[in-house]
């Protein structure tokens, strides 16, 4: 079964359609995001919908850019 959601995922970046993933987890939800190329554009956590937690932001390249700290949807500086 993980080969074939391997296989999928892989098609579907290929054809630059797949964008963002969020799994499911209860009241938590992991989020990916993707750039076209296939390359992670941003990682984090939401609980009940809103962000918390730290976010992490890519360029392009696979760079980390930027790191940002939420606390149930309100950013924290």
């Amino acid at each position: 079964m993980r080969k074939i959601i391997i296989c999928f995922l892989a098609i579907g970046f290929m054809f630059g359609q797949i964008t963002k993933i969020e799994t499911d987890y209860g009241d938590s939800t992991i989020v990916n995001g993707f750039y076209k190329n296939g390359s992670l554009k941003f990682e984090g956590i939401k609980i009940k919908r809103f962000k918390h937690g730290k976010w992490y932001y890519y360029d392009e390249k696979g760079f980390l850019i930027k790191v940002e700290k939420y606390h149930h949807g309100r950013k924290v500086n």
